[in-house]
């Protein structure tokens, strides 16, 4: 009679996390990927989330730089959602 050990613990917790989770289906758009294929032509319709790649933050204020032409880049990527709402 061991009774409940970790081991099946984590199973329940783990098996009861993707009964109530929604599915998430994301997708990665780097930021070099620009110049070959625009924000527009993102198709979001498949996917939940969208997650823009390589704003770095600066090594001593742990806050992001943003150029303006990044922050332009960054202004048309906020809008799929747009496209898409959830």
């Amino acid at each position: 009679m061991g009774g409940l050990n970790f081991a099946h613990i984590l199973a329940i917790a783990y098996s009861l996390f993707f009964i109530v989770s929604p599915v998430v289906k994301a997708g990665y758009y780097p930021s070099q990927a620009l110049d070959n294929f625009p924000t527009s032509a993102i198709d979001t319709s498949f996917l939940t989330h969208i997650i823009y790649v390589l704003l770095v933050p600066n090594n001593v204020t742990f806050k992001f730089d943003i150029s303006n032409s990044t922050a332009s880049i960054l202004s048309n990527f906020t809008t799929l959602h747009r496209k898409t709402p959830t």
